[in-house]
Order: C-alpha cells, then structure tokens, then sequence
C-alpha cells in the first residue's frame, strides 16, 4: 500500500494516479476536508493501516515536510521508501530521518483538484535510491519523461517553473486589469496559445517579438506614460522586464 499524506492538488492527482494504475493507496487528509474518491481515506494517524504501508508520499506544504516526516516515525513500520514532492526543499529534510529510503518525486505540473491530470505528458524529477525512479516511472506510465535532479538543481527548476507559470499567472491577471473594459484576460487567450506554440519550434529569445524586442522607443514611451498616469505600481515591472527583453536582444544580435 502507498500512503499519501496531504489531500492538496499534489496529493489528491497522486493518490488519484496510484488507484488509477492498480495500487492500493490511502490518502491522509484533514479533518474538516469533504473528499469523494474511490480509495480509503482516514484523518488521523492512529487511522492508518501501517503494517501494509510500503511506500510514503509527503504532499504537505514546505514548512511541514520534516516536522510530518519527524511525527510520523513512531507509526511507521518496514517501509521500502518515502518521498516529499516539493520543488525547493532538500533531501536532507527527510533523510536525516530515514537515511537511505528517503528521497524527492517533484512533478513539474501545475495540480487543481478535481481537474484530469495528463500523466506522462510532463517531466518528473526524483532523488534517492534507484526505488524512486521506478515510483515516478509508475506514475509517469513513462521512464521518457523521469529524470534525476539533485537538490541543487531542483531548486534551479523550481525557480524556473515560477517564471514560467506563477509569474506567468500573475501577468495575465495585470493583462486582465488592463482589458477590463474590453472584457477581461480571454481576449489574450489566442495570442498566449500561440506563443507556447512557438516555443515548440523556436527559442524563447527567437519566438520574443514586441516594441521592447524592436527597440519601438516611441512606443514604449507611450506605454509608460499610461501606467504611470493609470497603474503606477506597474510600471517599474514593465520597465524592467522591458529592459531584459532589450539587453538580451541586443546580446543575441551581436552573437
């Protein structure tokens, strides 16, 4: 049996994954949480069916890795290995608890409750023992997309993924500020599909168009003079991003 510890969008799409492929999994989860799945769900430690328990899935927020993994030690029996999923936290918070069994199963995917995951379209990264990667082979349905990441490196990828999609988030909800009268964020949703397409093809420097990229002084000005008079807290955000866009294109051109 996998238990999963931790019924957020991580939690819920593993365990969901795990029932799905034929695994027995019971998933922990708070007690004021309504859940309707097919697998067993308990609330309490004292709950948990530890003597058929191999394998552990740490899904709980960052700041609660190493004090679940610590709480959990009295319970725990014959395990064959534990992971946490987290992007930017290290091994060595669970392993200073579970030595070699421990390790890091981090899928980089974004996880909503209750909305289908595609399993095997995304990368996993893991840390460990050679029993982690079968793990995150198995939910993969793939080794093509499992690969091993360190520590250090998964912090680098963490950082990255918040670039490429919180931040990415955040700028559509400016996007969506800025289109309100015109009826919101969707108007942009074409032009954004179209560029995650490009990036299929092009690089990120190659696929960047736009007045910073072009050098449109004139048309930047016009832009700054609107924030400035209408969203003036956004304004040193275009600013600077305007001026990465310009300093990498001007590295790119002389390349």
């Amino acid at each position: 049996m996998f238990l999963v510890i931790g019924a957020g969008g991580v939690g819920q799409a593993i365990a969901t994954r795990l029932h799905e492929i034929a695994q027995e999994v019971c998933l922990v989860h708070r007690p004021y949480q309504t859940l309707h799945v097919p697998y067993s769900t308990v609330t309490s430690w004292e709950a948990v069916p530890w003597e058929k328990v191999r394998g552990i899935f740490l899904c709980v927020k960052d700041r609660q890795i190493a004090s679940t993994a610590e709480a959990i030690l009295p319970f725990v029996g014959p395990i064959e290995g534990i992971v946490h999923t987290a992007g930017s936290i290290p091994l060595s918070e669970i392993a200073q608890y579970y030595g070699e069994k421990a390790g890091v199963l981090y899928p980089l995917q974004t996880f909503t409750p209750g909305q289908p995951i595609s399993w095997g379209s995304f990368p996993i990264v893991w840390e460990g023992p050679p029993l982690i990667r079968r793990w995150a082979t198995l939910l993969a349905g793939t080794a093509e997309k499992v690969h091993y990441v360190d520590s250090a490196l998964r912090l680098r990828l963490h950082i990255g993924a918040v670039f490429a999609a919180n931040f990415v988030n955040a700028l559509f909800h400016i996007a969506d500020r800025l289109a309100q009268p015109a009826g919101g964020w969707k108007l942009y949703l074409p032009l954004a599909q179209k560029v995650v397409e490009k990036l299929s093809y092009l690089s990120p420097a190659e696929a960047q168009t736009g007045p910073a990229r072009r050098g449109d002084t004139l048309t930047l000005a016009k832009h700054e003079a609107f924030l400035q008079a209408e969203m003036p807290e956004l304004l040193p955000l275009y600013q600077s991003l305007s001026a990465y866009i310009q300093m990498h294109a001007a590295q790119s051109s002389r390349q």
